[in-house]
């Protein structure tokens, strides 16, 4: 173990310019410059106590700004250039362990340097992934760096280049920068909402979308879970909303990157015990405005009916699967939500897309004659069932529902749900449960359903499932509730 004296002397040598000079261009001074900032970062106990010496920073800010400016000048005939530099980078990084004054000797001597770095288009992924590396460990745990750090990584972009540096990342040196935005992210809703809110942020939310559509196409768990994170930050401090429109697509309606945004919040809302937080940012008028009647009807209307098979029917499929899903988890915890969902007359617009569904799209059964698999993506599997099991939380308890149900010519269409429909499996059942809500203490309701023709009262098993019982006098039906006898 060398004494401390002799690393500080180290690093002062390579201050000088002729001295870099030599490192760079020669191949054995450069493997000995190597092993003596090794031998640095191999020393635990004086590597601290040079990581909480300014002076210590300060030599490592000259050497590392001129041996980049040797560096990126000239061609790059050989990876020598930046052997001596990763040495630099590795040893910073390291140096990073003594604390969170040196994490703020790191910032303000390195911050502006690794910046630059990113830009540079001559700057080799290895180097890259080291500054980036360097700047996970300056913000740990350390919110006044985190702030100061990425109001600098905000300002260091135009459009143009923000854009070319997380493209020409690859998936490893990208999933460091994902382990960095996430640690950035998290505990501010002010750093959060920067990535939305923010030009260069929300470019480079864009570029984590892309790679997070792409990782979930190919199942690449490990990069999914760092993007996914993220993601689940944002909807955490309420800029899911923001960050959904922020991602529109003039071409692709859903596109991609929105279509990647609902994957996490779906995933967020059913495996997330306490979704409170979320509930009041304009979730559900997100999701019910701007992504299922702005969206996923009309869009589904005109490809049912035309019967469209496409890439864009898949992502719409998806992506309507998707988000009522959302509006079913978000229904059935909130009653505030359920009620807010009620007074935007939503009962009317769901039963809508069901009749036209209905309508549209045949059954699938063995006797139908049509295949029991599932359907083609323009038939939307499972929509009707999605669409049955909301209004049956919509009507739960709710005689305002009841009442939009019937006044919506709702009820013959939730009775002829209650058969079998290969390409919406349990929808019977989804169905039985929802005529319970509708007919529960209605008289009208019930009276409805008792004046149908005979020719109507196929679904008896159904209404006895529900709690009812049918009889047919003079061509008519006669409901009653069953004894609980």
């Amino acid at each position: 173990m060398a004494d401390i004296s002799e690393y500080t002397k180290i690093l002062e040598r390579y201050k000088s310019q002729d001295q870099l000079n030599s490192v760079i261009n020669s191949e054995n001074e450069c493997q000995r410059a190597v092993s003596a900032l090794t031998s640095i970062r191999q020393d635990l106990s004086s590597r601290m106590k040079l990581g909480s010496s300014s002076g210590a920073w300060d030599s490592l800010q000259r050497i590392l700004q001129s041996s980049l400016s040797i560096c990126c000048s000239g061609p790059d005939d050989s990876s020598r250039k930046w052997k001596f530099v990763n040495a630099v980078l590795l040893l910073s990084m390291n140096m990073l362990s003594a604390g969170k004054t040196t994490q703020e000797y790191a910032h303000s001597a390195l911050g502006s340097i690794l910046l630059m770095m990113l830009t540079d288009k001559s700057c080799p992924t290895n180097a890259l992934a080291n500054a980036l590396k360097i700047f996970v460990n300056m913000c740990a745990g350390n919110d006044q760096v985190k702030t100061l750090l990425w109001q600098k990584f905000l300002e260091a972009y135009d459009p143009n280049t923000m854009r070319d540096f997380t493209d020409r990342l690859d998936d490893s040196t990208f999933a460091i920068l994902e382990i960095l935005m996430a640690g950035i992210m998290s505990g501010s809703t002010e750093r959060s909402q920067k990535l939305v809110s923010d030009l260069q942020g929300n470019n480079l939310l864009c570029g984590i979308l892309d790679r997070l559509h792409s990782w979930s196409e190919s199942q690449d768990k490990q990069n999914f879970d760092f993007a996914y994170s993220i993601v689940t930050t944002l909807i955490t401090h309420g800029w899911f909303s923001d960050a959904f429109k922020a991602c529109e697509d003039t071409i692709d309606v859903p596109s991609d990157r929105q279509l990647a945004m609902t994957r996490v919040l779906e995933g967020f809302l059913v495996t997330t015990e306490d979704i409170s937080p979320v509930y009041g940012h304009g979730l559900a008028e997100t999701l019910y405005s701007d992504m299922f009647c702005e969206i996923c009807k009309p869009l589904c209307i005109q490809i049912m009916k035309k019967k469209i098979e496409s890439v864009q029917t898949e992502r719409l499929a998806s992506f309507q699967t998707l988000t009522l899903e959302c509006l079913t988890a978000l229904i059935g915890v909130s009653a505030d939500i359920k009620d807010r969902l009620i007074d935007y007359h939503s009962v009317e617009e769901f039963l809508d897309l069901l009749k036209k569904a209905d309508s549209m799209i045949g059954r699938r059964t063995l006797k139908s004659g049509l295949p029991t698999e599932a359907g083609k993506a323009y038939e939307f599997p499972d929509l009707k069932r999605q669409l049955v099991g909301i209004l049956a939380l919509l009507v739960e308890d709710s005689r305002t529902v009841q009442d939009q149900i019937r006044e919506s010519g709702g009820l013959p269409i939730l009775l002829s749900q209650c058969n079998i429909d290969d390409n919406n499996p349990f929808i019977r059942e989804y169905a039985i449960l929802c005529i319970k809500g509708v007919l529960k203490d209605n008289q009208e309701n019930q009276a409805f359903v008792a004046s149908l023709e005979a020719r109507e009262a196929v679904t008896t098993d159904a209404l006895h499932e529900a709690g009812y019982e049918t009889s047919i006098i003079d061509g008519k039906v006669s409901l009653k509730k069953l004894s609980k006898e």
